[in-house]
């Protein structure tokens, strides 16, 4: 939360120097998150768990567990 009570998305590139996807994505950060919106809404998988469908990756395997895409539906609902 800032001072004035708006929430703020931080978005950087894991590379080094930058590969400009974090700057294509803010660009289009509207479109990004109805996307968003739409996949974890379409997921057959249930609300309480995710699948690679919806959250999970590779990169996030050991945070599988306590993805929920019940959660992620409730976070991008009060940013979208």
């Amino acid at each position: 939360w800032s001072t004035d009570l708006q929430r703020s998305i931080v978005l950087f590139d894991t590379v080094p120097g930058g590969a400009g996807a974090a700057k294509r994505i803010a660009e289009k950060i509207g479109p990004v998150l109805k996307t968003a919106v739409q996949r974890v809404t379409n997921c057959d998988c249930g609300e309480e768990t995710s699948c690679y469908g919806c959250l999970r990756t590779y990169r996030n395997s050991r945070q599988h567990t306590e993805l929920s895409r019940g959660a992620a539906l409730k976070l991008l609902g009060q940013v979208v």
